[in-house]
Order: C-alpha cells, then structure tokens, then sequence
C-alpha cells in the first residue's frame, strides 16, 4: 500500500504528511528506511520540514538519521529559521557525526541567530578537532557576534588547535 500511495505523496502534501506521520509507529528500522527511501524525491522538503526534523530528532538508527539530515542540510537557514535549533544541537553533541556540516553552515548565520552563539562557543571551549574548532571560531568571529575573552583565550590556549586559529582568536 505504502509503495502504491508514494508516488502520490509529491502531489498530494496531505498524503506525504501521513506516510511520514506513519513512520514513526514503525517499529522496525529496516521497515523505516524503506519508508524513507520510497518518499525521498518524491516529497517536497520544504513542505514537510518540521515533521521531518521531528523524525530527524527522535530518530537513533544512524543510518536513518543520515538520509534525513541529507535531505535538510541544504535548505537555507536564513529562510528555514526552524532548522538552527536543530543543528545547533547537533553541534553540542560531542558523537554526532554531522558536527563539521552544522558548524559550517551555522557560521555563516551567526549574526542572525542568538541560539547559534553559545553552540559555537561550546566547540570552542571543549572540542579539539581542528576543522571544527576552526568553522566554530570563523563563525564566532564575525564582526556582529558578542564575543567572550575566556572563549577566545581557551582557543589561544588551546595546542591542538593549528596556528592560524590560534592567532585569529588572539
């Protein structure tokens, strides 16, 4: 039945809604990615965001959460203000593996958006990982962002970090 009404679910948003809706009762991960899988192109994303990023949150199988963050990821966050909470708690997560995306794009909103700066500053202060620490710091370092001196002395301080970093905190 599922595969009969996908087709459909790209034209009718209300039955896009309901398969996704359906989703979460499914107790079976592999019954959910197929799900998943049947729906991916043919829903309009940007309709479906919020149930979408619910599913993305309440998700824990790894490999599903891949296929929805992929789907969201590209949206805009100027236009889809929805989806910084969800990637600023991305970002806090010490073992999500999307950390490096959400940084990078979370930087290049930071002036917009309030809850965006004390995710960056948690990378800052905890994190190692020089990739991150750097998308976080460019992304803190813009000129409308409220900055913090221990935040930027932890950066200094901080000898994993390369260089470069280090001196643009300073």
């Amino acid at each position: 039945l599922t595969g009969m009404l996908a087709p459909y679910a790209g034209r009718d948003e209300a039955i896009g809604q309901q398969l996704l809706q359906g989703m979460k009762s499914l107790p079976n991960t592999s019954q959910r990615k197929k799900l998943l899988e049947l729906l991916i192109g043919k829903i309009n994303i940007e309709k479906l965001l919020d149930t979408i990023l619910q599913l993305f949150s309440n998700e824990r199988n790894e490999s599903l959460r891949e296929l929805l963050f992929n789907q969201v990821k590209a949206l805009s966050v100027a236009r889809h203000p929805q989806l910084v909470d969800v990637f600023c708690a991305e970002l806090t997560e010490p073992g999500s593996p999307f950390r490096i995306t959400c940084a990078g794009v979370l930087a290049n909103a930071a002036e917009q958006y309030a809850q965006i700066i004390p995710a960056l500053e948690d990378v800052l202060l905890y994190d190692n990982d020089r990739e991150l620490v750097r998308l976080s710091l460019d992304g803190y370092l813009r000129p409308g962002v409220q900055k913090r001196f221990d935040v930027l002395l932890t950066v200094v301080k901080n000898e994993m970090t390369d260089v470069s970093s280090r001196q643009k905190a300073l």
